[in-house]
């Protein structure tokens, strides 16, 4: 990637706190909502890096995660399978 930001470790990284985030949500006053969407956005990030590196598995896992969040991205979704298969 061009930049830190659009890396695999720094995309881990984000992911990892996110999920800290979200455990903290009721304690913290944390809108739950926002942490949710935030954590869709990671994971399709994490999905789509893995396909720039010919990952398919490893996408596939992320895109999955990003729609367990329940904001995840249909027409992303077809796009993978399109891909994939």
């Amino acid at each position: 990637p061009s930049s830190l930001s659009k890396s695999d470790q720094y995309k881990q990284a984000e992911y990892d706190l996110i999920q800290y985030w979200l455990g903290e949500c009721d304690r913290q006053g944390i809108d739950r909502d926002a942490m949710k969407r935030k954590e869709s956005e990671c994971c399709h990030a994490l999905s789509d890096l893995a396909l720039q590196q010919n990952q398919k598995g490893k996408a596939i896992k992320w895109h999955l995660k990003s729609l367990k969040t329940g904001y995840g991205f249909l027409s992303y979704g077809l796009y993978t399978i399109r891909l994939v298969c």
